[in-house]
């Protein structure tokens, strides 16, 4: 079960790497809450992820408290995002998982229904997580921090490395054919 260097191609090799900073991505874009921010005269004034909402009042403490289920905020739509989103998270690592098993063990290497359930992983993984991504880009404005009506709800840091991610998988997946 050793392996060398050689065992492996460079496309092999750089689609894993790919795929690794795609699950990354996708991790920290789910656990941060930095998917929408509310803005009023180019101040944030709050921003939301998937499970919390929080005020940014310039003060040091944490003023986030999570989603609850009865709340206004958290409608069908967004549980959709967020269930798109992990499930696009659980496939990315089931794929990365897949497709190190099929490049770095050598009895698994002539197993190619691994590559390809590796394969058909990103992408549905990444149609689920660029979907979710969609999805929160033109509801977005109903995440306001505070229903105030001169502010704005522009996207976060967090929607785009999402994007990343889902872009990356499908780039994996690509990636993958080839090896």
């Amino acid at each position: 079960m050793a392996f060398s260097r050689d065992d492996i191609s460079f496309v092999g090799i750089i689609t894993l790497l790919i795929l690794i900073v795609a699950c990354v991505f996708e991790l920290a874009a789910v656990a941060s809450d930095h998917w929408v921010a509310t803005v009023l005269d180019e101040d944030v004034i709050g921003y939301s992820g998937l499970w919390r909402i929080c005020a940014d009042f310039g003060t040091a403490r944490d003023s986030c408290r999570g989603f609850q289920w009865q709340d206004v905020f958290v409608s069908y739509w967004f549980r959709t995002v967020q269930s798109f989103e992990v499930l696009g998270m659980v496939m990315a690592g089931l794929a990365l998982f897949m497709l190190l098993l099929f490049a770095l063990v050598e009895t698994c290497r002539e197993n190619s229904i691994l590559k390809l359930c590796s394969i058909g992983l990103c992408i549905i993984g990444a149609i689920f997580i660029l979907v979710g991504c969609i999805i929160i880009g033109s509801l977005k404005s109903t995440l306001k921090s505070f229903p105030m009506d001169a502010a704005t709800v522009e996207m976060s840091w967090s929607f785009g490395i999402a994007i990343a991610g889902g872009i990356l998988m499908v780039a994996s997946s690509i990636g993958a054919c080839l090896m």
